[in-house]
């Protein structure tokens, strides 16, 4: 049975760790990408796209993906909260177009020695729409759970002043 998280903290923490785990996929996509370069290493002119991939997602990573100086508590988790929106919309700005880089660079090899036929190409590129869609609608899940903890945080804060 599921945990369910009732406070504010508990939930937000669980953002974090959510967000962590963004993290360790684009680590997994760096790692599939040196994969290729391994089995395409005859192959210069298709290394170069997927070490250019690497580095794009490790830019990325390096700037967006660390959450820094997360420390929450009662007192603080509003100013938190801003942080993490911030935090949140500068991902979503980049995440996307970094993702259609990556993919546009391990394309040419995964396709390399393959018969390339018109289903092919439609397969990459629903592939490629379900993975953006995926993306806006999880970021959309996450920015309404933030507004979620918002409002219970503000409950919170009013009910106290109220009380007092």
């Amino acid at each position: 049975m599921k945990k369910s998280l009732k406070t504010p903290v508990e939930k937000f923490n669980y953002l974090l760790k959510a967000s962590e785990s963004v993290k360790i996929s684009a680590i997994m996509l760096m790692v599939l990408s040196g994969i290729l370069i391994y089995q395409m290493r005859a192959q210069v002119t298709y290394i170069i796209p997927l070490a250019l991939g690497i580095v794009v997602l490790i830019a990325y990573t390096v700037n967006n993906l660390w959450l820094k100086n997360y420390t929450i508590d009662e007192k603080n988790i509003q100013l938190q909260l801003k942080r993490y929106k911030l935090y949140l919309a500068k991902r979503q700005k980049y995440e996307a177009g970094i993702v259609f880089i990556w993919i546009l660079t391990v394309t040419p090899s995964y396709l390399y020695g393959k018969d390339i036929d018109l289903f092919l190409l439609l397969g990459f590129m629903v592939f490629t729409y379900l993975f953006i869609v995926l993306g806006n609608f999880l970021f959309q899940k996450i920015k309404n759970e933030v507004k979620e903890i918002e409002s219970q945080v503000n409950h919170l804060a009013t009910t106290e002043t109220s009380i007092i």
